[in-house]
């Protein structure tokens, strides 16, 4: 009885410690729905220099960091940087800041919006690369055998 108490006792204070530590809990997006948020985030940034409310508004938006879900896996982002550029923001308009932020997030969406390109085919050049690599003077290409590697220390 009384371990289970204990048991009982180490689990609540292992929860409270991981809610702690942690903080608050990564956002999940998809693709579509991280080009909208880099959106609201750059009218948020747009708008902080004249209203603190905005860049506290940025700032909720991006505690715990970011993680992005697509078809190929999923991707988690630090928010981190954001995060202080805005609280700067905050305590004071300052253009640079401002600015900074917006070619980040500007640079964010770009990267976003490459990743739903579709992937270039290069097969084509992989059959020719194999076709020349298939050519009798490439069969015994090797590097060094351990022998001749023994050979050259010793030469030396």
């Amino acid at each position: 009885m009384r371990t289970t108490r204990l048991a009982s006792l180490l689990l609540v204070l292992m929860c409270w410690l991981s809610l702690n530590a942690f903080g608050e809990m990564s956002h999940v997006y998809s693709l579509e729905q991280y080009i909208a948020k880099l959106d609201d985030l750059s009218s948020l940034a747009d708008k902080a220099a004249d209203d603190s409310s905005a860049a506290e508004s940025a700032i909720q938006e991006l505690r715990g960091g970011w993680t992005l879900n697509t078809d190929n896996g999923g991707f988690d982002f630090s928010t981190s940087w954001l995060v202080s550029q805005f609280e700067k923001l905050q305590a004071g308009s300052n253009a640079d800041v401002q600015k900074q932020i917006l070619e980040r997030i500007a640079a964010m969406k770009v990267d976003a919006i490459a990743y739903q390109q579709p992937a270039i085919d290069n097969s084509a050049s992989r059959a020719v690369l194999e076709k020349i690599l298939a050519r009798p003077e490439f069969h015994q290409a090797h590097g060094p055998t351990w022998l001749d590697r023994l050979q050259y220390k010793i030469s030396e």
